[in-house]
């Protein structure tokens, strides 16, 4: 029954009889990759795709060949072409399968590196706290003298509380933190504040780079936040936020940004499609970059008394 139809460069040809896709197939004229469909309407899928087509195919090429073995007058099939189908079937079927594993991997890699993130952020979360625990407040976002010259970051004030209290005591906080003095200090590498598959890992004068900033809204110049003091509530309120390019050393007292800033469409970020944020309880939640800007906003901000719904 001729009711099969083949679709090559958005050309629609038919109606064909099976027996004539079949000896094309054969032949080599229709490949796995053509796509075929039966009756007039449906949709078209490659030929390689159609199990019941390959399936019968296949019993008549092994059937042929058995034939072609006899001594008969009968028309054989080139060997050749069959040989070539019956090999080739196996090699389509083990490269779909290594697609099948690369994607796997890809989502394996892209989970972990979520977790890895995640991980960095809840530690620096921790770290905060502790650090409130200590001096009942939050840090200052940035150490600024009194000539309004930058000295030291939020991101200093808390190695101790990161397992880092041996570096922290190599700083001379009497000295800027880009002072010759303590060049060596900052250009150490602090795993908690970097992202490590991202290659940037240090800047061009060889200061070691933080994936993360600190919400300016919250860890101001010369001033810490109590936590009484956020009104707005500590789950709701960020403290922190992953970040894309471009990256500040950890050192640098200006590693701070306001969140409506680093998240939204346009912004590079460490992961498609939004931001891990760390809330100012130590909790860590991914924000869409298709948040409601009027509720990323008052997520921004620890006292002005939005209100902020769900997210």
């Amino acid at each position: 029954m001729a009711d099969w139809y083949l679709k090559r460069d958005e050309e629609i040809t038919g109606p064909y009889s099976k027996q004539e896709l079949r000896e094309w197939y054969a032949t080599g004229r229709l490949s796995t990759a053509d796509l075929i469909r039966e009756g007039e309407t449906g949709y078209f899928i490659p030929a390689g795709g159609n199990p019941g087509f390959l399936r019968e195919l296949q019993a008549e090429i092994i059937q042929q060949i058995h034939f072609a073995s006899l001594p008969s007058s009968r028309k054989r099939l080139p060997l050749l072409p069959i040989i070539a189908i019956l090999i080739g079937l196996p090699c389509l079927v083990f490269f779909i399968l290594i697609s099948f594993n690369v994607i796997h991997i890809e989502q394996t890699r892209g989970e972990a590196r979520r977790s890895r993130s995640k991980y960095n952020l809840k530690q620096i979360g921790a770290a905060l706290l502790q650090y409130h625990d200590a001096h009942q407040t939050f840090p200052p976002g940035a150490i600024i003298a009194e000539d309004d010259a930058p000295r030291h970051s939020w991101q200093s004030l808390i190695l101790p509380y990161l397992d880092q209290r041996r570096l922290y005591q190599q700083i001379d906080f009497e000295l800027p933190w880009n002072a010759p003095d303590n060049q060596r200090v900052f250009q150490q590498q602090v795993p908690q504040y970097q992202a490590d598959w991202i290659e940037e890992k240090s800047s061009p004068e060889g200061y070691a780079l933080s994936h993360y900033v600190g919400n300016e809204k919250l860890l101001k110049n010369n001033q810490g936040f109590r936590l009484r003091e956020i009104t707005d509530g500590v789950s709701n309120t960020i403290a922190a936020v992953e970040r894309g390019a471009p990256y500040q050393p950890w050192g640098n007292p200006t590693n701070l940004a306001n969140p409506t800033e680093i998240i939204g469409p346009g912004n590079k970020t460490l992961f498609p499609g939004g931001n891990h944020v760390l809330f100012c309880d130590g909790r860590v939640q991914f924000i869409s970059e298709d948040i409601d800007p009027t509720v990323l906003k008052a997520l921004s901000t620890p006292d002005k008394g939005d209100d902020i719904g769900d997210f």
